[in-house]
Parts: C-alpha cells; sequence; structure tokens
C-alpha cells in the first residue's frame, strides 16, 4: 500500500509539473500579447499625434492661402514649422518634445518651386534641357535656359571635362558663359557655386561693360559689387567664405537698396550708394569679364550648379524659398 501510495505520489507530482508549465506558457504568452497590445497602442498614439500636426499644418497653409490668394512655398511651410509645431531638419521636421520624424512631402497644401514672377533666366546644371542629356553630354556648348525667355548661356573654351553630373566646371583661365544683353533698373540675381581657388577677383555672374553690378570673389569674400564709372567698391561680404564649399548666393537692387544674402543670411551692407545699371547694349556673362582688360585675371576657378536672374528685387521671404530650395537641391550645408 505504501509503494502504491508513493506512487501516485509521483505521478501526481509530475502531472503538478507539467500543469504548472502550461500555465506558466499561457501566462508568458498573455504577458508577450499585452506587450504587443501596448507596443501597438503606442504606435498608433503617435501616428495620430503626427497626422494631427500635419492637419494643424495643412489648416494653417489653407489660411495662408486665403490670406494672401496665393498656394504657399517651402518658405512659409518652414516658417508655420517652426513657429508652432517643431524644428526642420533637411526635407522632415521633428514635432516638438518628441522624437516623431515627419517628411515634408506628407504634407499638402504647399509647393515647392522657385519664385516665377519677374524671372528672365534659369540656367541649372542638373535639369537642363539644352544640347546633350540632362547631365550634359560632353559636346554640349548651349547651358538652356529653363525659365522659357530662349536667354540660352554659349559656353566660350570650355573643354569636354567641363560637364559633371550637376555643375559646371571652371578652369580659371579662360572659360566664361556668354548670356544675353540686360538693362533693368531694377534687379535679382541668383546663383549657387563655389571656388576651388581664391584669386583677387572672380566673377560668378557679372556685366561686361556699361555700369551695373556683379556677384562675386574678391580675396576670400563674396561680395555684391557696384561698377560706378569702371571702378568696383565693394557693397557687402561673407567673411568666413572657404573654397570647396557650396554657396547660394543672392544679391538684389530696387533703385534704392542693395541686399546680399549668402546661404540664407543677410548681410550686412557696409557701403551704401546708388548703383548704374546697365545700358542697353550691356552682356551679361558667368565666370569671366573677357572684355575688362584691365582685369585680367577675373576668370572664375570654380563651379557653377545654377543661376538665376530677375527684373524685379525679390522679397525676403522669396529669397528664402529659392534658397531652401537650392539648399536641398544641390546639398548646400
Amino acid at each position: 500500500m505504501i509503494k502504491q501510495e508513493k506512487g501516485i505520489t509521483i505521478i501526481a507530482l509530475i502531472v503538478t509539473i507539467i500543469v504548472l508549465l502550461i500555465l506558466s506558457a499561457i501566462t508568458l504568452g498573455s504577458i508577450k500579447d499585452h506587450n504587443g497590445i501596448i507596443v501597438q497602442t503606442k504606435e498608433r498614439g503617435s501616428q495620430a499625434q503626427m497626422q494631427s500636426i500635419i492637419e494643424k499644418i495643412e489648416a494653417d497653409l489653407y489660411e495662408e492661402k486665403v490670406k494672401t490668394g496665393k498656394t504657399p512655398n517651402k518658405s512659409k511651410l518652414i516658417e508655420i514649422i517652426t513657429k508652432n509645431y517643431g524644428t526642420v531638419q533637411g526635407e522632415s521636421f521633428i514635432i516638438n518634445d518628441s522624437d516623431y520624424t515627419v517628411p515634408l512631402s506628407e504634407i499638402a497644401g504647399w509647393e515647392n518651386k522657385y519664385v516665377e514672377s519677374g524671372l528672365m533666366l534659369h540656367l541649372d546644371a542638373i535639369n537642363n534641357t539644352g544640347e546633350g542629356d540632362e547631365k550634359h553630354s560632353s559636346t554640349a556648348t548651349t547651358w538652356k535656359d529653363l525659365s522659357g525667355n530662349g536667354n540660352d548661356g554659349i559656353l566660350q573654351n570650355f573643354d569636354t571635362n567641363s560637364w559633371n553630373a550637376n555643375y559646371l566646371d571652371f578652369d580659371g583661365v579662360n572659360d566664361w558663359v556668354k548670356l544675353y544683353e540686360m538693362n533693368y533698373p531694377n534687379v535679382t540675381m541668383e546663383v549657387v557655386g563655389e571656388l576651388d581657388t581664391i584669386n583677387p577677383e572672380m566673377n560668378f555672374v557679372a556685366n561686361v561693360e556699361g555700369g551695373g553690378y556683379a556677384i562675386q570673389s574678391q580675396s576670400s569674400k563674396i561680395c555684391l559689387s557696384t561698377c560706378i564709372n569702371n571702378a568696383y567698391s565693394v557693397l557687402s561680404h561673407n567673411e568666413n567664405y572657404k573654397i570647396n564649399k557650396k554657396y547660394c548666393l543672392s544679391g538684389s537692387y530696387d533703385g534704392k537698396i542693395q541686399k546680399l544674402y549668402t546661404n540664407g543670411n543677410k548681410q550686412e551692407l557696409l557701403q551704401e550708394g546708388e548703383i548704374k545699371y546697365p545700358g542697353s547694349n550691356t552682356i551679361m556673362v558667368l565666370g569671366g569679364n573677357p572684355i575688362r582688360n584691365e582685369c585680367p585675371g577675373n576668370y572664375l576657378d570654380g563651379k557653377i550648379y545654377s543661376v538665376r536672374i530677375y527684373d524685379r528685387a525679390l522679397s525676403e521671404e522669396e529669397v528664402m524659398n529659392n534658397y531652401e530650395i537650392d539648399k536641398a537641391r544641390f546639398g548646400v550645408e
């Protein structure tokens, strides 16, 4: 009888252990499933928060459109986000007090394009539809104007290695691009470029004679310069300019005030004065000034990625809109 009880006890113990193991497995499974529910709940909560923020931004964009009658641009979108909702980083933004990142492309109600009003010339080394393919063939001699005004640039003295995937390379010796005749009393010139070396004077874009102004490099500074009686005078500059670094430059004149922006930063004006704008026979050029023999060393040794010329002075918001697009498009730091 004792042996039988011991046998029953051992069997009961084994059964108990099996039951406990089964119950443990059920409990672990329940905990795991519960954690899964928690994770899913958190994910749904974050998605709901992001969607709520997106809807608020879109409502603000719609309100801006109703107020101005125009679809808000990228600069306005960034302004709205920065003011109320988060920190913009590249093509996304991080929601305030969170780790949630939202692509700008998820937001509707804004347009990501350059200012078109008054645009007379637009050269772009990425999206060019002139001779050659979109990355430019080695034989391309025309830089196609994308503004629709037919103001194509004609390449002078470039070799077959000058075109790259997203820029035109200037050798600093005799390369330049002939543009068109320009005599706007009010004007904005915008350039995305960089220098490979620094010489006393190198032009990004300039007039070849007759007064006017240029965006250029002078002794390691980026300048907006006037040309009155063939004498250049620096109006403003960027003290921290470096070689082999991309810069978005915007210079404008509205008949009274000159402005220069470098990478979205408005530069302090060091000198003021009326600009003698170009005469009717003035030809604009990129990368040099072959007619001004008194400045033979002003050929650009560097790269130009994009150029825009307007027949009016852009507002600060318009400049910032174009800068934000250039910054993302050309990888400007």
